[in-house]
C-alpha cells in the first residue's frame, strides 16, 4: 500500500491518527485508505498486516521506527509505503 504525502500535506495527521496524541480512537485506516490486501476491520491487526515489516526493517537498520507522535519523524515525502 502506497501513503500518498501530496494528498495529505494539507490535514492534521491527528486527524486520522488520534491514538498516538490523546489515546482516543479515530476511524478505522480502511475508511481512507482502500487496499487490494483483504485485512481485519481492527486496527492492531491492520498494522500488524500492513506496517509492521516497514518498522521491523527500519528498527533493525537501527533508526527510530516508533511510536512517533509526528509522522514527519519517519515519513518524508520521497518514501514510498
Amino acid at each position: 500500500m502506497r501513503f500518498g504525502h501530496d494528498d495529505h500535506l494539507g490535514l492534521p495527521c491527528a486527524g486520522c491518527h488520534h491514538e498516538f496524541v490523546d489515546a482516543t480512537t479515530g476511524p478505522p485506516c480502511l475508511t481512507c485508505h482502500v487496499t487490494d490486501v483483504k485485512v481485519s476491520p481492527l486496527l492492531r491487526e491492520q498494522f500488524h498486516q500492513l506496517c509492521q515489516s516497514c518498522h521491523t526493517e527500519t528498527r533493525t537498520r537501527g533508526q527510530a521506527s516508533g511510536p512517533m507522535r509526528r509522522c514527519g519523524d519517519c515519513h518524508v515525502p520521497d518514501t514510498e509505503f
